[in-house]
């Protein structure tokens, strides 16, 4: 592959100056322009190689009297001079950036070896911590410390929860609605989690979602939020009080549960 495979076309340039050329002169004069381009600025000047290069017939002569103005002819070779002066403005700029990659690899090689040496001189002057008794684990521990466990009758709406609906764009009242809403849906169905936190922002994420506070685009005024407290806590009453009637056997009371909001 060469080395440059982009070549730049200014297209204004180009365009105004073949206004005097047809489409099979236009054709003729870039597939030479393209030879030229990989083969580091230079092709043959024999008129037999310029033609298959240009793929023309018998119409040759004719076609390379019109473009002939547009090379230089250098005996066994021609060039282009505004194609040569972007070959070395490419040059330049990869010479550039290899005497850059090279100045920037050679700092990181110092960087390193500074941090070594300096790592080495802080070993020597300290000495070497004697290394601590290994603790033996009881194998009557658990695994994983955190375990599930049910919501409480009175738990409360926790900072980061407050957070997390305000970074979704909720008001601390429709945070509060939320919670207790998600509370009592917890509680109906006893789920069970290791971190309530990140269940409420799953409840918050749920395509499920409905606001409470808010209507419309527009905020309602506190009372929404007390209502909403206040329903929740009622269908959370009403839910403690049938699980008292029917006895301790949760099993019991899911098919009650499910069958729908009590009237």
């Amino acid at each position: 592959m060469s080395k440059t495979p982009f070549m730049p076309l200014w297209v204004a340039d180009f365009t105004s100056k073949t206004l005097d050329l047809d489409s099979k002169e236009v054709g003729a004069y870039m597939l030479i322009l393209m030879a030229m381009w990989g083969r580091d600025g230079v092709l043959p000047s024999d008129q037999k190689k310029l033609q298959r290069v240009a793929r023309c017939g018998r119409d040759w002569p004719k076609v390379w009297a019109a473009i002939e103005h547009y090379f230089t002819v250098d005996g066994d070779t021609i060039s282009n001079r505004r194609l040569t002066e972007e070959l070395q403005k490419v040059a330049a700029k990869r010479a550039v950036s290899s005497q850059s990659g090279s100045l920037g690899g050679l700092a990181k090689a110092l960087k390193t070896k500074k941090q070594a040496l300096a790592n080495a001189t802080v070993s020597l002057q300290q000495p070497e911590p004697e290394p601590e008794p290994e603790k033996k684990t009881s194998v009557f521990l658990p695994k994983n410390p955190k375990r599930k466990s049910r919501i409480g009758d009175d738990a409360e709406v926790s900072e980061g929860m407050r957070r997390a609906a305000e970074k979704r764009g909720h008001s601390q009242q429709e945070a509060e609605a939320q919670f207790q809403k998600f509370k009592n849906d917890a509680l109906a169905k006893g789920k069970t989690f290791v971190e309530w936190d990140r269940a409420f922002v799953t409840w918050l994420d749920s395509e499920y979602f409905k606001p409470i506070t808010t209507q419309q685009g527009g905020k309602l005024d506190g009372q929404a939020a007390d209502r909403a407290r206040r329903a929740g806590e009622r269908y959370a009453e009403r839910l403690r009080a049938r699980e008292l009637d029917i006895g301790e056997n949760r099993n019991s009371v899911v098919p009650l549960l499910s069958a729908g909001k009590p009237h």
